[in-house]
């Protein structure tokens, strides 16, 4: 048997067909004017429509709540997906802090110790442009690279920025709080 005669339900055309019988048929019904005939087509068309409503305002209900549940579950993976970035970054950075030499590690204490630091932001120092530092900066920035891949291809952990009179070096938070913890630990010990 064919079906396919169904999907006129489906059609806009048989929807606004059905929507003026039901007003031609009240209207009929009101005016007298084939009072029964009116009657059954107008309560016929009108439960149809009032069907075809309700589903559209539930599909369009559910509409928005898959809506609402996507943008929240996009949030959560992001929010999961930063955590594991974060996560990765504090694993790969506390390797290689560990795996530094003792000069290597009190070359980054010393820049802890010597610079200036911003009143803004605790993990920005500055240093005079031409002082004796300055050697001290670059080779921090490449001790401290994290090498992704085995042919090179890192990431610094320590950004230098040079300004007219001053170089301003910001340290990755992590890295920062373990070279405080080191420096902690060495006074710790001298005491």
């Amino acid at each position: 048997m064919d079906w396919d005669i169904l999907n006129i339900f489906k059609k806009a055309e048989f929807n606004s067909l059905m929507l003026s019988t039901a007003a031609a048929g009240w209207i009929l019904f009101y005016l007298g004017v084939f009072k029964e005939y009116s009657l059954i087509a107008a309560l016929v068309a009108s439960i149809y429509c009032l069907i075809r409503f309700v589903v559209c305002c539930y599909k369009n209900f559910v509409a928005r709540i898959d809506a609402k549940n996507y943008e929240a579950q996009q949030k959560r993976e992001k929010e999961h997906k930063e955590k594991a970035y974060e996560e990765k970054r504090r694993i790969e950075i506390s390797r290689m802090f560990d795996g530094l030499s003792g000069s290597n590690k009190f070359v980054l204490a010393s820049l802890l110790l010597k610079g200036n630091k911003d009143p803004y932001n605790y993990n920005v120092l500055h240093f005079p442009k031409y002082g004796n530092d300055s050697v001290n900066i670059y080779t921090a920035q490449e001790i401290t690279m994290i090498y992704r891949t085995e042919y090179g291809g890192g990431q610094y952990t320590i950004n230098i920025k040079e300004y007219t009179d001053t170089v301003s070096v910001t340290i990755d938070s992590i890295l920062y709080n373990l070279i405080e913890s080191y420096i902690k630990k060495e006074q710790s010990k001298n005491i």
